[in-house]
């Protein structure tokens, strides 16, 4: 896409949401809940016949060595989004897809795929609330389709599972917990967990600490450490920044995002 039509579009995107921007104002709408900029997916859904948009920007680093050969990867995840609807006061539906580009190097070669990296729809039902000791609870499903630029999307459909906890600590503390995992094309099973302390610094702006893992059955586990914030500048959109690397030497990965969040009203 020419960055003209990319402007274009971001202007077309603005200048239709400004009217449903200015009438979140008038009417007390439910929090915004988010599903980014952590790994932690939230196990609450989005409020019914609510439309949310998720995007952002992700810049990546890692290094790999496996039998003496070293590969080095730089990545760009542009425009990532997840999109959300709710469909029922319980269930929401999902879709998500971004454009990827990659500088790969290894053995003194090099290559640049760049393109869409699959795209995976899904939904996420609300199971329980928070009650005592109970945590909220939700189930996630998702299917990630063999769709895009054949080097960065998966080569069959990849059907996938999470459970999503939720549980208060107190006014300003949370604690959230995801475990699931998925059959994707290199494993069996790549099993996936990850718990974020959240911390609320005032009423438009927070915190969060994050532990994540992906664990493939034929490989080693590989963890993770992030951290970042959000503010919310209006009741219904919110911006946020996040950082985080490996505890592994072997990758050895570092990450940024940025990125928004918009829900717009019935």
């Amino acid at each position: 896409m020419q960055k003209s039509q990319l402007t274009k579009l971001i202007l077309t995107v603005l200048i239709i949401s400004l009217p449903c921007l200015i009438a979140a104002q008038t009417t007390e709408p439910a929090p915004l809940v988010t599903d980014r900029p952590d790994q932690t997916e939230s196990p609450l859904t989005v409020p019914l016949k609510s439309f949310q948009i998720e995007s952002g920007f992700i810049y990546a680093r890692a290094r790999q060595t496996e039998e003496a050969l070293i590969t080095e990867t730089e990545s760009f995840d542009i425009g990532g989004t997840l999109l959300r609807y709710g469909l029922l006061n319980s269930l929401e539906l999902r879709f998500s897809g971004g454009f990827l580009a990659q500088n790969n190097k290894s053995e003194g070669q090099e290559n640049h795929p760049s393109g869409l990296a699959g795209l995976t729809i899904g939904g996420k039902y609300h199971l329980f609330m928070e009650n005592g000791f109970i945590p909220e609870t939700a189930l996630l499903a998702s299917c990630v389709l063999p769709v895009g630029q054949q080097e960065l999307a998966s080569k069959k459909v990849i059907p996938g599972f999470l459970f999503a906890l939720g549980y208060s600590l107190s006014e300003i503390l949370s604690i959230s917990a995801n475990l699931g995992g998925l059959w994707d094309d290199e494993s069996p099973f790549t099993s996936r967990y990850s718990t974020s302390l959240g911390i609320g610094l005032g009423s438009r702006l927070g915190t969060f600490v994050e532990f994540f893992g992906v664990k493939p059955s034929n490989k080693h586990m590989v963890n993770y450490l992030d951290a970042g914030f959000t503010l919310l500048v209006w009741s219904n959109f919110q911006i946020d920044i996040s950082s985080g690397f490996s505890l592994n030497d072997n990758p050895a990965e570092w990450f940024m995002s940025a990125g928004l969040s918009l829900r717009l009203p019935e």
